[in-house]
């Protein structure tokens, strides 16, 4: 084996590119633009630059392009606001940064790149859904007609499974996801199984249908009748509504606001717009926001820092005020276990939620001198497991876009605003499927809630649920115990893993934060942890065109129903199967346009049997 290394010096700082040439009994070549990053001004600062692609991108521009996944990873979107725009994983396993794919190379690779096509800006925050990362290209953000010289937006995505990113919107009509339109933000809605996004300067609604594979054009409410600043940031609510608004007092001045100075709406069930004339706005559209962990509320905020809760039940909609005065303000963060909102301009303040009080914690500067320097610091919903938010800072047309990493817990304790660093750690219970979270450090006087999440996986692959919960240590106390339900187990998986995720307030996790459950046959196992893998009758292939077929081997004559199941466990299709032998059903039969992760289940012989299928 031979290997070969590349070392790229970017801004003055060590970005490496690794070019590895394996020679044995074949051959193959392995690029991929990376870096370690830097340490910061504390030692718990970490700072990392994007690196230039391998076609010519030269990212340093992230506009709202910085988000996370339920593993903890990071993603970062970086433009030159002029031809191309990528997207960037800084992975928590090595804490290294590394490019994933850009929308010139992947349109290419499906011939669905027109000659002079662009694609400035992925201002979408990337967007986490069911094993993929979304993101959406943006042309024109003028908010005048310029936008009509496109071809029209991209669907872009980041496949955790196959490793891959992909045009989603080659199979569209005309390549794109509607012609002109530029897409500026988006938002998921699980139970419909579709990606929302809205247009600039018009705020038509669009959205990508996953199982469809093709992206559908809504429109939008009739009383919007000028070009006019569309929202960063919607949200859908539990029952699959979807809300948004529009309007600038900088972008959009003179705007009606009987039209634009209150939420909108989308209802799906019906296929109507609506207004919310109560939920008033402070004459300016949303800019960020954030759900708490349990999706119970999600707090948002303008770009003048005015603050706004929106509750899933009811629902209600209520003006917080404006705590913090920044103008304009692009970094948010709601801490992990709900309790404060850390946002900034250049100087980074803590909201206190229950009591209104605020904390100047420090400036960007005081963490990174090169990241200080920058003109624009912009990162929302962006945590880690660990208790670190990210975000990303820029000129514009300056250096490459650099990333900072920043643990709000451990700068409070450095500067004493916290008394010592509480560290939360897991440990096996006495008593089968019973967790023990114990607190190191500072005092015993208060209690402590910890948050922890129970993931799921299957032979390795992306994680395909995850359940979030929270305990509280009681006062006088040092330990509290978890005991894992029925209700948390019931997730399809063949391997859980309980961890503590950092609280972004109080504590941050430990050395020995995860721990393996064994599940004990005590419980009733719908997680179909019993499944046999030997033997197994079911098997999954795919034909020359691509079509996926489910051959079942059955040595025994028996009545079998074939289950189609999703990563909840719900059942989505079945198939009765009558006689022996070998037979093959069609998937599409049974789960016509299904794209993504799904199960097949059958019990025979008094035994259950499993079979992962990945449809794309």
């Amino acid at each position: 084996m031979f290997i070969k290394k590349k070392l790229l010096l970017l801004d003055s700082k060590i970005c490496v590119v690794v070019s590895i040439v394996i020679l044995s009994s074949a051959f193959s070549v392995f690029s991929i633009p990376q870096t370690g990053g830097w340490v910061g001004k504390y030692p718990w600062v970490k700072c990392w630059q994007l690196p230039n692609t391998d076609n010519g991108l030269r990212p340093h521009a992230c506009w709202h392009s910085v988000g996370n996944a339920p593993d903890g990873d990071i993603y970062v979107g970086g433009m030159d606001h002029s031809t191309n725009s990528a997207l960037y994983r800084i992975y928590m396993k090595d804490d290294t940064l590394r490019y994933l794919g850009d929308a010139k190379s992947a349109s290419q690779s499906v011939n669905n790149w027109q000659s002079g096509e662009t694609c400035q800006k992925f201002h979408t925050r990337p967007t986490y859904f069911n094993g993929r990362v979304y993101v959406a290209t943006l042309d024109r953000s003028d908010i005048n007609d310029a936008y009509l010289s496109t071809r029209g937006f991209h669907y872009y995505a980041y496949d955790l499974v196959q490793k891959k990113f992909m045009d989603l919107s080659v199979n569209s009509p005309g390549g794109v996801g509607a012609e002109h339109l530029q897409i500026v933000t988006l938002a998921a809605d699980p139970k419909l199984n579709r990606v929302y996004g809205a247009a600039i300067p018009t705020v038509d609604i669009v959205y990508y249908d996953i199982s469809q594979d093709r992206s559908y054009t809504i429109g939008r409410p009739s009383s919007f009748t000028r070009y006019i600043y569309t929202n960063r940031f919607m949200f859908v609510d539990s029952r699959s509504r979807l809300y948004f608004t529009a309007g600038s007092e900088y972008w959009s001045p003179g705007s009606d606001p009987n039209i634009y100075n209150h939420v909108h709406y989308y209802d799906p069930q019906t296929k109507t717009f609506g207004d919310l004339n109560d939920w008033q706005l402070k004459y300016n559209a949303f800019e960020m926001g954030m759900w708490t962990r349990d999706r119970k509320i999600c707090y948002v905020i303008d770009n003048k820092c005015n603050l706004f809760k929106f509750t899933d039940e009811g629902p209600t909609f209520t003006y917080l005020g404006r705590p913090v005065e920044n103008d304009p303000n692009w970094i948010y963060q709601v801490s992990p276990n709900g309790k404060k909102i850390y946002n900034a301009n250049k100087t980074i303040s803590e909201y206190e939620i229950s009591t209104g009080k605020v904390t100047t914690l420090c400036s960007v500067s005081d963490l990174d001198g090169q990241a200080g320097a920058q003109t624009w610091c912009i990162g929302y919903d962006s945590w880690d497991n660990n208790g670190n938010f990210y975000f990303a800072c820029f000129s514009n047309y300056g250096i490459n876009v650099i990333v900072v990493r920043f643990n709000p817990v451990k700068y409070k304790v450095d500067k004493g605003i916290l008394p010592a660093l509480v560290e939360v750690e897991a440990e096996a219970g006495s008593e089968p499927n019973q967790v023990i979270v114990k607190r190191k450090g500072g005092s015993n006087d208060k209690e402590l809630e910890v948050v922890y999440n129970i993931d799921a996986a299957i032979d390795n692959d992306a994680l395909t649920k995850q359940v979030r919960g929270s305990v509280i240590i009681p006062a006088g106390q040092s330990f509290a115990t978890v005991t894992v339900t029925q209700q948390d187990i019931k997730i399809v998986g063949t391997k859980f893993n309980f961890t503590v995720i950092g609280d972004g307030d109080q504590y941050v996790p430990g050395n020995n934060k995860s721990i393996y459950i064994e599940l004990t046959s005590n419980i009733n196992n719908f997680n179909l942890l019993n499944s046999l893998k030997v033997n197994n009758p079911i098997s999954i292939f795919k034909t020359a065109n691509g079509k996926i077929i489910i051959k079942v081997n059955l040595v025994k004559q028996e009545i079998i129903s074939l289950k189609i199941i999703d990563c909840n466990g719900k059942i989505i299709a079945q198939k009765v199967l009558y006689t022996n032998g070998i037979q093959e059903i069609k998937f599409d039969d049974l789960y016509k346009n299904f794209k993504g992760i799904c199960f097949v289940q059958m019990q025979y012989m008094n035994k259950n049997y499993i079979e992962k299928i990945i449809a794309y």
